[in-house]
């Protein structure tokens, strides 16, 4: 199992650094880069090492992209199912009245 460096720790003081514009696609920008540790398993590293070797990019640049692409989809999941613990039968509305209310046909 390898460990990879992507992204100073939490614990670390976070120290403004100029992102160079290539690597951002909002253009350059001061942002804080922080460095992040984790373990995949053997095949994962092998697929992550031969896309970079194909694209010519890094794997810290294919893992930064993969976690992008998911965080927003995760911090999204585990929102609703935190809404739906609190979540109380009497204040459910059936699909039929909901159509009715906005006015739509089945």
């Amino acid at each position: 199992m390898k460990v990879l460096g992507l992204l100073p720790s939490r614990s670390r003081e976070c120290r403004p650094w100029r992102l160079p514009a290539a690597l951002s696609l909002a253009g350059p920008s001061d942002t804080c880069i922080v460095m992040l540790s984790i373990r995949i398993d053997a095949d994962t590293e092998r697929r992550l090492e031969a896309l970079a070797l194909k694209t010519g990019r890094t794997t810290a640049f294919y893992a930064r992209e993969a976690i992008l692409a998911h965080l927003d989809d995760m911090e999204d999941f585990y929102l609703a199912e935190e809404r739906m613990k609190n979540f109380r039968s009497e204040d459910a509305i059936s699909l039929a009245d909901l159509k009715a209310d906005l006015g739509l046909r089945d």
